[in-house]
């Protein structure tokens, strides 16, 4: 596309300049059901078993935020009262499995901003929606998420991840004790989170913005 005038180029680069200041959101496994399944941080806690979902980006982009969903296992201690922080992964897909690690973060439960729903799961807890800020590139592809909670008293009350209504492709994958590897479930559901971020212009969506930058400039000597 040739930018011929001074508006086009002022439009060019004000949609350019509104895209990269407003995130996308890039994958949107919500709303999200009340109940889920339990979800560590770390090894050795009374579970000792982490999730993961899978999902695609069309295009590569920045991930600037990632949202879930979950409640507390409610046994002990009420609510969100038995954690200390969350752990985020992300992971390459190999072949339909969660393959190598890419990305991993340790955010502290005040940083999430839990927000109650409004909404109790079956044992009582309170659904919260998280989020957490990140800064993570992401080429087109397909990958796992895994979020988990980091227990105060690792032999109690386990963290839920809340399970999405919208279905992705019913499936998602379990690691039933840390270090044993992840085993996929189809026929299960998914879980329930959100990425935004900014999708990365291609090529020619940027050169057609130097021609249109260009084009002012030169409009603007001849005046």
């Amino acid at each position: 596309m040739i930018i011929r005038n001074k508006l086009a180029a002022v439009s060019a680069v004000a949609a350019f300049t509104f895209a990269s200041a407003s995130a996308a959101i890039l994958v949107n496994q919500t709303p999200h059901s009340v109940d889920g399944y339990y979800s560590d941080g770390v090894a050795g806690q009374f579970y000792d078993q982490r999730m993961a979902d899978n999902f695609s980006l069309g295009i590569e982009s920045n991930v600037t935020k990632i949202v879930w969903w979950g409640s507390s296992e409610n046994w002990q201690f009420p609510d969100l009262t038995n954690f200390s922080a969350w752990v985020l992964r992300i992971y390459n897909d190999s072949a339909g499995n969660v393959g190598s690690e890419v990305f991993n973060t340790t955010v502290a439960k005040a940083s999430t901003n839990p927000t109650a729903t409004g909404q109790q799961n079956s044992l009582g807890g309170n659904v919260y929606r998280q989020e957490a800020a990140v800064a993570v590139n992401l080429l087109a592809g397909n990958y796992w998420l895994s979020i988990g909670s980091v227990n105060i008293s690792p032999g109690d009350d386990a963290w839920v991840w809340s399970a999405a209504q919208n279905t992705y492709d019913d499936k998602f994958a379990a690691e039933l004790g840390f270090g044993n590897g992840y085993q996929t479930f189809t026929g299960s559901g998914d879980l329930s989170f959100q990425i935004e971020g900014d999708p990365v212009p291609e090529p020619a969506t940027m050169l057609a913005l130097g021609v249109g930058l260009a084009a002012l400039a030169a409009r603007r000597r001849r005046k």
